[in-house]
């Protein structure tokens, strides 16, 4: 469906990755690939060209890492960093999924990550293969270390009045 579209070219695409789902473990494995695309539009078009497609395939967004029929994300866009509301490029967890790691290696093992700045194949390596998927039933917690008198107690009451 992506090749028919107006606007896109696929280039290239991965294998495809199976994968077992997050979160929801009463749903069938995923089928993960990556696509190389060529466009001319912006990113934000492009994102909407990838939801009108889910769309029109009866992707209904539901609960997340719910069972879907069709999940196309906007990885990458170029070396461009975009944060708009709705659209936050590059994927602000693709670094946490090895899925999405070994299907951009197979393009591209040179890839650069625009925000971190290191290599996909290092980030895939450091994964080891697994995802980072933290637990839901665990607190989600954040150390705060500093020196004294840097303000980490006045950071700590205003992050937890926030």
């Amino acid at each position: 469906m992506l090749a028919e579209t107006e606007h896109l070219e696929v280039a290239r695409v991965s294998d495809i990755i199976e994968t077992a789902p997050l979160g929801d473990r009463n749903q069938p494995n995923y089928l993960n690939a990556v696509a190389e695309i060529k466009t001319d539009l912006r990113a934000e078009k492009l994102h909407k060209k990838l939801v009108d497609i889910e769309t029109s395939l009866g992707r209904a967004r539901e609960a997340k890492w719910s069972p879907r029929i069709i999940d196309l994300d906007l990885l990458l866009f170029g070396a461009d960093v975009i944060n708009h509301p709705g659209l936050t490029v590059p994927h602000p967890q693709m670094h946490l999924r090895s899925f999405v790691l070994k299907g951009l290696c197979r393009l591209n093992p040179e890839l650069l990550h625009p925000v971190i700045k290191e290599p996909m194949t290092e980030l895939a390596a450091r994964l080891g293969g697994n995802d980072f998927v933290p637990d839901p039933n665990l607190p989600q917690l954040v150390s705060v270390a500093g020196i004294i008198g840097v303000g980490k107690t006045t950071l700590t009451e205003k992050l937890s009045n926030s």
